[in-house]
């Protein structure tokens, strides 16, 4: 399966391998220059938020999701990545196009935050993503590409919102009251999987050296969040726990 991981998108045009590293990442930064300014209507951490505002930012991301996955595939496409239409009908198309979104952050993304306080959290959640912050509705709109590639496997999957209390308890968990991918309450306890690929992504772009994300591409954090996701393992698991 995973010789078959390259097979497909279309590959790199013949022109853009010739291309350094530096080239690259230079010209995804000129390109993200006119990247549309994906915001929800609510900013903030989830704790900042009340359910109601979540929800709106939730309502917000079903409605534009057309439009902001258009905008990824323009940027891969001016950055020597083409999408294609995302057509997956199997497990092997899932992880192809995984396999190839890994390729291009690895070729085209900085090889640290663009600013240092892009590090933070807070800044993160407030920011109007705009400028060298535009590189955060890059992010949210490949978790979104992400998720829907997932939801494709198991239509158990949905955009949801992380309202467990526990998320909001001393330590504050990301996900409190973000949009999230959910699975349906699973097992005796009734509870749902969640799956922040939105922090997933950011944790990509603010640590593009971590070995999670440098290993042997079948070993990629990614690849693992699409196999179990499409496959469904883990909802197959809790339903019988």
């Amino acid at each position: 399966m995973m010789d078959q991981l390259k097979s497909w998108l279309p590959r790199k045009p013949a022109s853009a391998d010739s291309l350094t590293p530096q080239d690259r990442q230079e010209s995804f930064a000129l390109a993200l220059r006119n990247y549309p300014a994906h915001v929800p209507p609510h900013r903030g951490l989830g704790a900042s938020l009340s359910i109601e505002q979540a929800q709106q930012n939730l309502d917000w991301l079903n409605r534009t999701l057309h439009e902001r996955l258009a905008a990824l595939r323009s940027l891969c496409a001016q950055t020597g990545w083409e999408l294609g239409d995302n057509v997956i009908n199997s497990l092997e198309d899932a992880l192809d196009l995984t396999a190839r979104l890994i390729d291009w952050t690895r070729a085209s993304w900085p090889t640290h935050p663009y600013l240092p306080q892009h590090n933070d959290d807070a800044y993160w959640a407030q920011s109007e993503r705009v400028g060298p912050d535009a590189i955060f509705s890059v992010v949210l709109d490949l978790a979104t590409l992400l998720g829907q590639t997932i939801m494709q496997g198991r239509s158990e999957w949905r955009w949801g919102l992380d309202l467990a209390p526990s998320s909001l308890g001393s330590q504050t968990m990301l996900s409190a009251r973000r949009v999230v991918l959910m699975s349906p309450l699973l097992g005796a306890q009734r509870r749902a999987l969640v799956k922040d690929l939105e922090a997933l992504v950011l944790a990509r772009y603010r640590t593009p050296n971590d070995l999670r994300f440098r290993c042997p591409l079948q070993f990629d954090s990614w690849i693992e969040y699409a196999r179990d996701g499409y496959t469904g393992r883990e909802i197959d698991f809790f339903k019988v726990g």
